[in-house]
């Protein structure tokens, strides 16, 4: 009789364990899917295509958009900025000249205009500090203001590295959109 008590024991152990670890699998996935309703990646094919010619990683372009605009195309923040990335016209026209393109403001509504010159001034702010912190953070003050860190040594160490924001608000929202970009890299890569 304790041999069955025992055995019915070890049964009922093990059919515990084994209904914990399928309910963890249940409740992660259930977690993980409503985490990609909130983390989406709407204009999938654009992103991808933009961030290949522009060699941005699409995890970034994708917490750009979510911290702009929701992904709404037809956003137009306190700043100027307008549609998926919160480009403004300024910049917009400025980035023309690297792209050849006439185009007038309102393309910018458009995913693929908007996508494509967020995706450039992104791979510039790169090419300008070579340290995702600093794009992060320039991406909140525009690429002239961003530019002026790139020349001020006071921005930099000892070794020529880029390790100072010297804009407070800028570096609030870059945490933002850093915080965002570690989100989609965890979801999708």
């Amino acid at each position: 009789m304790k041999k069955n008590t025992s055995a019915m024991r070890s049964v009922i152990i093990i059919s515990i364990i084994a209904l914990s670890v399928i309910l963890g699998f249940v409740i992660s996935g259930i977690w993980t899917a409503v985490d990609k309703k909130m983390y989406p990646r709407d204009y999938s094919d654009l992103v991808e295509k933009y961030a290949a010619e522009y060699a941005v990683p699409e995890h970034l372009i994708y917490a750009v958009i979510k911290t702009e605009s929701g992904f709404d195309s037809g956003k137009t923040g306190e700043d100027g900025g307008v549609g998926l990335m919160g480009v403004t016209p300024e910049e917009f026209r400025d980035m023309q000249s690297v792209t050849k393109e006439k185009l007038t403001d309102d393309a910018l509504y458009g995913p693929e205009t908007n996508i494509k010159y967020g995706t450039l001034r992104l791979s510039i702010l790169y090419n300008a500090f070579e340290n995702w912190d600093a794009v992060y953070a320039g991406w909140c003050v525009g690429l002239a203001d961003a530019k002026s860190w790139a020349e001020d040594e006071t921005c930099y160490n000892e070794d020529g590295d880029f390790v100072k924001v010297p804009d407070e608000a800028a570096v609030e929202l870059g945490h933002k959109i850093e915080k965002c970009a570690s989100k989609y890299r965890e979801l999708y890569y």
